[in-house]
């Protein structure tokens, strides 16, 4: 709960819309009652594995580099002009080791119009995920077309649980329409249920956002 509203009060103008994927009667019809209270409890991090970043530090070394996308000629005119740029972030290395652990909720599309290509990436982008998430980390999977199912609750990033999240992923196939909906129902009642929190909380979302 706390979770949630830390990060309603950050972003104000998700409120409304968080509180209707949490809270939806519609859903609680539809699936009954989620019980997501069977998270792995925390890995024991020793005060010395503890992250010193500094996160104001690296704020300030953050680089935002603008790039026209196309050549801009200005012939005389002071009127305003509008022209396509590409924004890139230069950020300074953070060492993994020494970064807070996180709990990650993975949310999956696999409808229809995944087949092929973009099916591919997602679980080729999968497996170099968990590849840098260490056993302080916990990670759920939740996989969504017009229907949602969990395929595993937070469990810590050991290297047996990861290899069975990868098992479970060579199973998941293209099928059916897309509801993300009800995939972001799941991923906040696992948030909002769990028994115990690192100290960061994300949900990353996977999908090409077609029926």
């Amino acid at each position: 709960k706390n979770t949630i509203k830390n990060f309603q009060q950050k972003y104000p103008f998700f409120q409304k819309s968080l509180k209707m994927i949490v809270s939806s009667p519609i859903k609680h019809q539809k699936f009954g009652e989620l019980k997501y209270d069977d998270d792995e409890p925390l890995q024991e991090i020793k005060e010395s594995a503890k992250s010193q970043t500094n996160v104001e530090n690296i704020e300030q070394e953050i680089v935002l580099k603008a790039t026209p996308m196309q050549h801009i000629f200005q012939l005389g005119s002071k009127l305003p002009k509008n022209f396509p740029v590409m924004i890139s972030v230069q950020t300074p290395p953070i060492s993994f080791d020494s970064r807070p652990p996180i709990d990650l909720i993975l949310a999956i599309d696999h409808s229809g119009s995944m087949a092929g290509k973009a099916m591919k990436l997602v679980k080729e982008s999968f497996e170099s995920l968990i590849s840098i998430l260490s056993p302080n980390d916990r990670l759920a999977l939740v996989i969504f077309d017009d229907t949602a199912k969990r395929l595993s609750p937070l469990v810590k990033m050991t290297e047996e649980n990861k290899q069975f999240l990868l098992d479970k992923m060579k199973k998941v196939y293209p099928d059916g329409g897309t509801d993300i909906h009800l995939a972001l129902y799941h991923a906040f009642n696992l948030i909002k249920q769990r028994r115990y929190a690192n100290t960061i909380t994300s949900v990353f979302l996977l999908s090409d956002g077609l029926d």
